[in-house]
C-alpha cells in the first residue's frame, strides 16, 4: 500500500490508518540538522496533518515530545509485523 503521497483526496483515510495502527517510522528532511532524519512516531489525539503546509505533527517516541515534519516526508506503518509503505 503506497502512502508516501498524501493529498486532499486521501488525507482522511491516511489519518484513520495512523489512528488504527498508532506506531510508525517517519523520515523527513530536518532543516535544523540539514539532513534526513529517522524517528519512531506515535499518533495521538494531539497529532494532525496540515494540508495547506504539507506537514504532519506527530509524537516522537525517541525524543518524548511532539515534532512537525514538513519536507520530503515518508512514513512506514507497522501492522502485525508487516510494514505498510
Amino acid at each position: 500500500m503506497d502512502i508516501n503521497v498524501v493529498d486532499e483526496t486521501n488525507v482522511e483515510g491516511f489519518v484513520e490508518l495512523l489512528k488504527k495502527h498508532t506506531h510508525f517510522k517517519i523520515s523527513y528532511f530536518a532543516k535544523k540538522y540539514g539532513k534526513f532524519i529517522f524517528r519512531n512516531g506515535m499518533w495521538t489525539e494531539k497529532c494532525k496533518i496540515d494540508k495547506d503546509r504539507g506537514s504532519i505533527t506527530y509524537f516522537d517516541t525517541d525524543a518524548n515530545g511532539y515534532r512537525t515534519a514538513t519536507q520530503n516526508i515518508q512514513i512506514a506503518i507497522k501492522k502485525g509485523g508487516e510494514i505498510l509503505q
